[in-house]
């Protein structure tokens, strides 16, 4: 948030805010119904398997977790 003050100037604030749409229904390898809000970051842990005689790897468990607190705009801002 910036924002400025001066003896013969209006106040100005300016703010800025980033959206990431959330998303739900995913599927990783086996694991499936996957819901991740937009700014939670989701990562993998993989085990190794066999494919076919050949190594491989797959996923063994998907966690999503959250970066930022959620704020209610409405009740934050007065909008």
């Amino acid at each position: 948030m910036f924002g400025s003050e001066g003896t013969d100037t209006e106040a100005e604030v300016i703010h800025s805010v980033a959206a990431s749409a959330n998303v739900t229904g995913l599927t990783i390898g086996d694991i499936g119904s996957i819901a991740k809000n937009g700014h939670q970051v989701l990562w993998i842990a993989y085990k190794d398997a066999d494919d076919s005689g050949k190594p491989a790897v797959q996923p063994q468990s998907v966690y999503v977790e959250r970066v930022y607190d959620e704020i209610d705009f409405l009740a934050a801002l007065g909008f």
